[in-house]
């Protein structure tokens, strides 16, 4: 399995009603496009009034790490590979920023679809700080009483109803396996598959008054 490089940048939640600072635009880069391979992506770029970005936004263009399928596209193959990147943003707040990419590889002319997930959750008032240069790999950060124990009943369920064979002991009381994990307004979202990594197959939604409730 490929090595990817993975960074959660330290948030602060704290409500706020002031216009954002920032804003964040949607971007398409195509990295290759031939007869053996079409690799592209949508990515975010971020901008802001408080200062230079450009460090930060070379992180977010690069962070689903889509150039590691464009080796080899100068070969011929029995199918052409065909990569998508894409984002959404789960989370937009003064001091909250979340952001899903998606990476969707398609199979058999458009018949399969594959996705993997990478998440990145960053305070967008600390950008020129440079704490998103801190690498931390896990929620019990921001939530001082996070038990990410809370969360395998939800991973085991999902092994149950889908017949997965997700990782449990990610999700046991103090375990350090890296989980890749994102928040909307109401969920906490872990993304399964790749723990240990920092990317997920598939994503499970969970009530953020269930984490809340460990404060």
């Amino acid at each position: 399995m490929k090595y990817l490089k993975c960074i959660l940048i330290i948030i602060v939640v704290v409500s706020c009603s002031k216009p954002l600072d920032y804003k964040v635009d949607k971007v398409f880069e195509s990295l290759v496009d031939n007869d053996y391979c079409q690799i592209e992506l949508y990515f975010p770029k971020l901008t802001t009034a408080k200062g230079d970005v450009s460090e930060l936004n070379k992180i977010l263009e690069k962070y689903a790490d889509l150039e590691y399928y464009t080796h080899r596209c100068d070969e011929a193959k029995n199918e052409k590979t065909i990569i998508k990147g894409d984002f959404e943003i789960a989370l937009l707040k003064d001091t909250i920023l979340s952001i899903e990419f998606l990476t969707l590889i398609v199979h058999f002319g458009g018949n399969r679809m594959d996705t993997v997930y990478h998440s990145i959750v960053m305070n967008p008032n600390k950008i020129n700080e440079k704490e998103f240069s801190y690498f931390q790999l896990s929620p019990e950060f921001i939530f001082p009483k996070f038990d990410r124990g809370i969360l395998k009943p939800y991973v085991k369920k999902f092994n149950e109803l889908n017949n997965k064979s997700i990782n449990l002991l990610a999700y046991e009381i103090d375990s350090n396996y890296r989980i890749t994990w994102g928040m909307t307004k109401d969920k906490f979202v872990i993304y399964v598959g790749g723990e240990g990594e920092c990317f997920g197959y598939d994503k499970i939604e969970i009530p953020m008054s269930i984490i809340n409730s460990m404060r």
